[in-house]
């Protein structure tokens, strides 16, 4: 059976789900790559200072978070998902194209505020996707989402190249030209018609989220905000001391191999045990992690803490992807991913960078490191009583875990 079908009423071609949400989390994350490891680089080359620096990463994850947990959630039930990935990749590739036009730190913080409301919301969309298609049987979660990760290295080797190339200035038309290859992935690309379509005589009715689910928000939120000093700092520190572009994306790369590792093993825990496990695991992981960099603020500290880059960013994401699979109503699942997408992946992020790059100011790069262990440290004592109470799926929802 052919993986590409002409679909003359949508004029778009139709193929597989696992091809078309594979295909669409490596080019996303292709872009999302550049913009986490080097936008910091790309504003430093326009004469920023490490304060301005944290600062306009700060305002696009603002307009994520406000887009994603109160914008999205309303979109994706007026038009359907296509027309959802429609909108939000045309604006994204529309804004991107005039960062090359504006100069100054005000005009950095709008573009940065317009972009951040438009690309990075392409990634709750994408995690909705994954849990209704996980739910109707169509692919498996882990083996899917790596692809993810593999596109995340590949952006990594095109900002590193075009920087090493034509300057740390070229940075920007590296995110132009994923928001152009995604704008044509949207138009013209679409998945089967029930490939997100659940088990509807298993759906349970609207309710509403408990103290449970927030409380599992936060842990997530507080670990994958100490990420920010890394994503501020970690290109400036790698490219001072490693000249062969290369070589310097193998750090980054490094990274990212064992976030693919940690996707594909954790799909062989229960979901009983994915949740608590990965919890507390990504929390422990991340308080070890910038604390060891934050005592030595060098290339080998960054390089020795990547491996536990398969805990703190992928065990944590995968954990809550599955809290939501198992204790969240289908009927709420655009809600929970927007809220993780606005409150852990944006909010979070977005007020540890601005801690970051003025803790940050001048030199003292190890106290920005100090920060995020605290926040990391945070998440470990509140995960402590909160995975005891995460045991079994919800009564009535359906486990999808495979």
């Amino acid at each position: 059976m052919s993986t590409l079908t002409l679909d003359k009423t949508r004029s778009t071609v139709t193929v597989k789900p696992t091809l078309w949400l594979a295909s669409l989390l490596f080019v996303f994350f292709a872009g999302w790559a550049i913009q986490l490891n080097y936008w910091g680089l790309w504003l430093l080359s326009k004469g920023q200072s490490d304060t301005e620096v944290g600062l306009v990463v700060a305002v696009g994850l603002l307009g994520r978070a406000i887009v994603s947990a109160a914008v999205y959630p309303a979109m994706l039930r007026r038009f359907d998902a296509q027309g959802t990935l429609r909108i939000l990749v045309t604006a994204a590739a529309a804004f991107s194209a005039l960062f090359s036009a504006v100069g100054g730190l005000v005009g950095l913080a709008l573009i940065s505020f317009l972009f951040g409301a438009t690309f990075p919301v392409v990634m709750p969309l994408t995690e909705t996707l994954l849990s209704r298609a996980a739910a109707a049987r169509s692919i498996t979660y882990g083996t899917v989402r790596l692809w993810g990760s593999i596109g995340f290295i590949a952006g990594v080797g095109l900002a590193s190249g075009a920087a090493d190339l034509w300057g740390n200035h070229a940075i920007v038309y590296a995110i132009d030209l994923v928001c152009l290859v995604l704008l044509g992935h949207a138009v013209f690309l679409w998945p089967s018609k029930d490939a997100f379509t659940a088990d509807q005589g298993r759906k349970p009715g609207r309710r509403r989220l408990g103290a449970q689910f927030v409380a599992v928000l936060c842990i997530a939120a507080l670990v994958q905000g100490s990420h920010a000093a890394y994503f501020l700092f970690a290109a400036v520190t790698i490219q001072s001391n490693i000249r062969n572009p290369l070589a310097a994306s193998g750090v980054f790369a490094l990274a990212i191999c064992f976030e693919i590792v940690g996707f594909r093993s954790f799909s062989r825990l229960s979901d009983e045990r994915a949740v608590p496990v990965l919890l507390l695991s990504g929390a422990i992981a991340g308080l070890l992690r910038w604390t060891m960099i934050a005592m030595h603020p060098s290339l080998w500290a960054i390089v020795l803490g990547q491996p536990l880059h398969a805990l703190t960013f992928a065990g944590t994401h995968y954990a809550f992807a599955t809290y939501v699979r198992c204790h969240v109503p289908p009927s709420r699942w655009a809600f929970a991913h927007g809220a993780y997408a606005a409150a852990a992946m944006s909010l979070a992020v977005a007020g540890a960078s601005l801690v970051a790059g003025a803790a940050a100011h001048g030199s003292a790069v190890a106290a920005a490191y100090w920060w995020m262990a605290g926040l990391a440290a945070t998440g470990v004592l509140i995960a402590i009583p909160v995975v005891r109470s995460v045991v079994k799926p919800a009564k009535g929802l359906p486990s999808v875990h495979a």
